[in-house]
């Protein structure tokens, strides 16, 4: 089917890092989607609707859906990135909301004149 959505359960640290969503389209064009700050404490749902510009099917291939491809975590600015400093990440329930491919919206019954 389409996939409108992506989520995940993501574990924050409480420092503003940010958690990026690598996917791959049908066209093979790589996205790199925003799913939110990780400055809070415990898990929580992170999810990121998919914009207009991915590709899930196009007429002219056999290649179809999108393609997981990994996360991105961009750390907040002025973290020290030396030796010493680490970040842990940790993800679960990697969901995708997805509708059919054939379906189409309700017919609309009411009267127009």
């Amino acid at each position: 089917g389409y996939v409108r959505e992506i989520a995940l359960l993501a574990y924050g640290g409480g420092r503003p890092h940010e958690l990026y969503i690598d996917i791959e389209d049908a066209r093979g064009r790589r996205h790199r989607l925003r799913a939110g700050r990780l400055d809070f404490e415990g898990w929580r749902r992170l999810s990121v609707r998919l914009p207009t510009g991915v590709s899930w099917q196009p007429a002219d291939s056999r290649r179809y859906g999108i393609y997981f491809r990994g996360v991105y975590i961009r750390p907040a600015a002025g973290v020290q990135t030396g030796a010493y400093y680490s970040l842990e990440l940790k993800l679960d329930h990697i969901t995708a909301t997805a509708r059919d491919y054939m379906r189409r919206p309700a017919p609309d019954w009411r009267f127009r004149s």
